[in-house]
């Protein structure tokens, strides 16, 4: 089985939510913006790093648990904060379909006078 008909199998079992990840995910691939978003995260990691280091050289050290605690509560916020973005995106198939319509011409139908409302 070749390595196209494995992932297309592996897809198939998906939910349509899964399947749209993946999708995302192939597409964030064929890009470049995902190089620039790992590279930004490494260099932030690096960073981090270096200020333990500077903070050891210096004989002060911290809680181990406590800034594993705050790495993992630094990586549910930003996976919170790629859930939001990706959320506020168009999906692809309303973009594809966007300004699609060739049928016929769209009329709207004649509108009844508004009623009086009463005043607040």
């Amino acid at each position: 089985m070749t390595t196209e008909q494995t992932i297309i199998d592996k897809v198939r079992v998906l939910s349509p939510e899964k399947q749209q990840e993946v999708l995302t995910f192939i597409e964030l691939l064929q890009t470049d913006e995902w190089e620039q978003v790992y590279q930004k995260r490494f260099k932030q990691l690096q960073q981090a790093v270096q200020v333990g280091v500077e903070a050891a050289n210096q004989d002060q050290f911290i809680d181990a648990e406590a800034m594993f605690q705050q790495l993992r509560d630094k990586m549910h916020q930003n996976q919170d904060h790629t859930k939001i973005t990706k959320k506020r995106q168009w999906s692809t198939e309303f973009l594809s379909t966007f300004g699609a319509w060739q049928g016929e011409p769209l009329v709207r139908a004649p509108q009844e006078e508004a009623s009086e409302r009463e005043p607040f």
